[in-house]
């Protein structure tokens, strides 16, 4: 729980793992957790968020997307097969398994790995006992094979070619994200999109979902994670301490003071 205080700091209330709680007093606060766990694990009623921010959390998404990798012998999936031209290991397709590629493309060997690649209700209806599995397990193993059945209709021999490895990423059911990537319903984009990393106060806000260039990216989690130092910094009055950070968040452009020399 988060508590902002009449002086502008901030109450953090802890539940811990063995009862009861703990809590601690923060100048500032960054919080760089996913969304889906800022929207539904982190008491924010008390925080002072205006209603825009309140409006961001209130309507920002969690896309679901699974990945099933698979390891195989051969990479029937690429060059010249019975089919016209010549393939890319890249496929689109109105078949359940919707999507696949071929991930070790550009590297030696005969081996190759491809991955199914699920999003949306396809994604959400996936049940495996747990967030991140292999072929060991049977759910994994049995969903290889119903993908392998339908792959083989695009780039025939495929199944054929399969190690019997595989792994199942299964986001949508990991605790600690409860999806993969952020992303704006319809109709939210223009209303919101920009605002997502606004400080509340003292209260910064990192990760993805707060990048208006990188949402949903990587890239997003690191660029807002140095925004959002910046702000502190630039708050506290302190100096960046290295070039990489003040070319980042402006340092010497008048929002972060610069190095003395």
């Amino acid at each position: 729980m988060v508590t902002r205080n009449p002086n502008g700091t901030q109450t953090l209330t802890f539940a811990l793992d063995g009862g009861g709680t703990s809590t601690v007093t923060a100048d500032h606060t960054i919080l760089a957790v996913p969304l889906p766990i800022l929207q539904q694990r982190i008491d924010l009623s008390g925080a002072g968020l205006d209603p825009m921010m309140r409006g961001v959390l209130g309507h920002m998404a969690m896309g679901a997307c699974t990945k099933l990798n698979m390891q195989f012998s051969s990479r029937p999936w690429t060059g010249t097969g019975p089919w016209p031209g010549v393939s890319n290991g890249e496929c689109f397709a109105d078949l359940p398994f919707q999507q696949a590629w071929d991930v070790t493309k550009g590297q030696s060997g005969s081996n190759g790995i491809l991955v199914q690649y699920g999003g949306g209700t396809p994604a959400r209806t996936l049940h495996p006992p747990a967030p991140f599995t292999d072929a060991t397990n049977s759910y994994t193993r049995n969903l290889a094979g119903t993908c392998l059945s339908q792959i083989d209709r695009v780039w025939p021999g495929t199944s054929a070619a399969w190690t019997g490895r595989a792994t199942l990423s299964a986001w949508h059911l990991n605790p600690y994200s409860y999806g993969a990537y952020s992303c704006w319903p319809v109709g939210c984009l223009t209303t919101y999109a920009g605002y997502e990393g606004t400080a509340q106060g003292n209260l910064h806000f990192a990760g993805e979902h707060t990048s208006y260039d990188f949402q949903g990216y990587m890239n997003g989690g690191a660029t807002e994670g140095i925004r959002a130092a910046g702000e502190v910094l630039a708050a506290i009055g302190a100096q960046c301490p290295a070039p990489e950070i003040r070319r980042q968040v402006g340092c010497g452009v008048g929002r972060i003071p610069p190095l003395a020399s």
